[in-house]
Parts: structure tokens; sequence; C-alpha cells
């Protein structure tokens, strides 16, 4: 096994074997006995995880279900892949001082949350997206997949015109995830920001782009946030997608 340790993969044999969270799939079951391991320093940044193959072959459960479990470890941002070395723990950034995804604690203090990028591209944009931006139709969508405290998952669709968003495609791909897009765009005059007006919709009303099934089958409500200048031109708009959750949204922030 590639002179890996074994002690992790015994201790997650051993949790396998507890009792089961009968309510969860058994492939996030292994994804939760993975990061009981991970924050508890099993496994640490950098160390190179088994194969996929190499797990089956040490623990109850099929290869589909260890490679499932990969794959959302991998989505969520807590294992790195890299072609032909296999698969590695990694450092899971975190969100300082979030504008708009910010959900309030137990303790009133604002949430941790862990973006990953999961699309950019350049598109020719319809009304009424290119009418709110004043008939502006080149635009650049920014996706992201926002983990909420581990707890609950907000997709963010992020548009800005095209002529604008040099600032954030400068960034490499892994730091733009968490990155505040405001604060970068706040070093360009014209994308300074003079107010956010945001509204709120139950489930998924007409999206400005289309969203997958699963995401829109999981909303509860979309938060449209616009953020617009002195003169009323809009910056930015951005879409967060909602699912059921216990936690209250705040309001959105300039700073």
């Amino acid at each position: 096994m590639d002179n890996l340790s074994t002690k992790p993969i015994e201790k997650l044999r051993d949790r396998m074997g507890e009792a089961s969270q009968d309510d969860l799939p058994k492939y996030m079951q292994l994804r939760a006995k993975f990061l009981e391991l991970i924050e508890n320093g099993d496994w640490a940044v950098g160390d190179k995880l088994p194969t996929e193959a190499d797990l089956a072959k040490e623990l109850p459960v099929s290869l589909g279900t260890i490679q499932k479990a990969y794959n959302v470890l991998a989505k969520e941002g807590y294992i790195g892949r890299r072609r032909g070395l296999g698969s590695f723990v990694q450092q899971r950034q975190q969100m300082a001082g979030p504008l708009h995804c910010r959900f309030a604690g137990d303790d009133g203090d604002v949430l941790p949350i862990f973006p990953v990028v999961r699309s950019l591209y350049r598109f020719n944009a319809k009304a009424p997206l290119a009418a709110a931006f004043g008939g502006t139709d080149d635009l650049m969508r920014i996706e992201r997949e926002i983990s909420v405290n581990h707890e609950f998952t907000v997709w963010n669709r992020f548009y800005i015109p095209f002529e604008n968003a040099q600032p954030l495609l400068d960034l490499p791909k892994e730091e733009l995830g968490f990155a505040n897009f405001k604060t970068i765009l706040g070093a360009e005059p014209r994308s300074l920001v003079a107010r956010i007006d945001q509204r709120t919709f139950p489930g998924v009303p007409e999206l400005h782009t289309a969203a997958e099934p699963e995401i829109v089958k999981s909303t509860v409500f979309t938060v449209e946030c616009k953020a617009v200048d002195r003169d009323g031109a809009t910056v930015y708009l951005l879409e967060l997608l909602i699912p059921k959750t216990d936690r209250a949204l705040l309001t959105s922030v300039i700073t």
C-alpha cells in the first residue's frame, strides 16, 4: 500500500464497524469517518491517502461507496487529486469577512464558510440579466459551492461585466474560491459599491442562468444581492441558493 501508515485505515475500519447512521447513505457515513480522522490528525495536511482500490480490500464497503466518498471529499475541498500521484489531504480555505453568505451561529457570531469555485465562464447574457447591467450583455459568471460551517451547502452565482472582471481573473482558481470579490474589485474606481439591494424569493425563481436539477430540488429560497455604485449602475449581481436550514441568514453588509 505504498508504505502508507496502516493505523488510520485500522481506525477507519473500526469506526465503520460501529453503529451506523441509518439516515445517511453509506458513502456519506464513510465521508464522516474520514473527516473525523482528518480533524483528529490521523491524516494531516499533505498526507497521501490510500487508493480507492486499496481501501476496498480493507473496509467492509464496496469500491463504488469508497469512490463516492472520495468524490464528495474532493468536491468539498478536503482532499486534492494529483494526476499520476494520487489523493492527498489538503488545507481547506475559509473565507474571511463574508458580505452576503452570512449565517448566525448559536453564539450570534457569523458562521465560517468554505467556498470552492465550480465554474467560471464568459457568456452573452439575455434579458433581464443584461438589463440589470444597463444593457451590457458581455458578462462573466463565477459559480461557487459554499459549505456553511460544514453543516449545509449554499450555491453562489456571481455576475459581473467582463470588462470589469480582470482583477478576479488574475487570481488562481484556488484563491478565487475563498476570495472576497467586493474587496478585490474595490481597488478599481469603476467597481466601488455604494449600496447593496437584497431580495428574497421562495424556492427557485426563473434564474438568470440554469441550475442543476439536484440544486433546484434542494433549494428552499433564493437571495439576490445587487451591488450598485453611486450613479445607480450595477457593479455585480449574485444569487444565493439556500437549502433547508435552521440557521438565520443575516443581512448583507458593505465594509
